[in-house]
């Protein structure tokens, strides 16, 4: 119908909007089955994240997040000619989300984040039993709930 059509033309401008926002474009977003489902902030945990120190630091390292129906973008939020763009992260600013493995509590060991945390495990073929894993921890536990729901619903499509 018109109502989808709309939709979908909608659907491919914001998502050539975000892709012109980024530093050095990002070719997969110019597939034409991209659409955008979610975007956010969440903040990477990194292992050597004291957490006592957690609350501060975690105001500079927000990530800014957008997700796709077949990608995961990782970015920071940067100026370009005055504008406000995105910089994707040097390592693992995209994940092809068919190579992910979501995991819902990733951070046991602290009670305070278990409920605002969870894990994407990447699968980079590799053999290796240690596979690499992003643990995000989102604003809100609502907020996680949300992520990964989403997420879960397009790695089902």
């Amino acid at each position: 119908g018109v109502t989808d059509e709309k939709s979908y033309s909608e659907n491919i401008r914001n998502v050539l909007k975000i892709e012109s926002k980024i530093e050095g474009g990002c070719p997969v977003l110019l597939d034409k089955e991209q659409a955008l489902v979610r975007k956010g902030i969440l903040c990477i945990w990194r292992q050597d994240d004291k957490l006592l120190t957690f609350s501060r630091k975690t105001r500079r390292r927000q990530n800014y997040c957008f997700l796709f129906s077949k990608h995961f973008l990782v970015t920071q939020r940067v100026e370009k000619k005055g504008e406000e763009g995105y910089r994707l992260l040097k390592e693992n600013g995209l994940l092809s989300l068919a190579k992910c493995r979501i995991h819902e509590y990733a951070l046991p060991e602290y009670p305070e984040l278990r409920f605002l945390s969870f894990g994407l495990e990447i699968d980079d073929g590799s053999q290796s039993q240690s596979k690499q894993k992003l643990i995000f921890i989102a604003m809100s536990v609502a907020e996680k709930a949300q992520w990964i729901a989403d997420i879960a619903q397009v790695q089902r499509i």
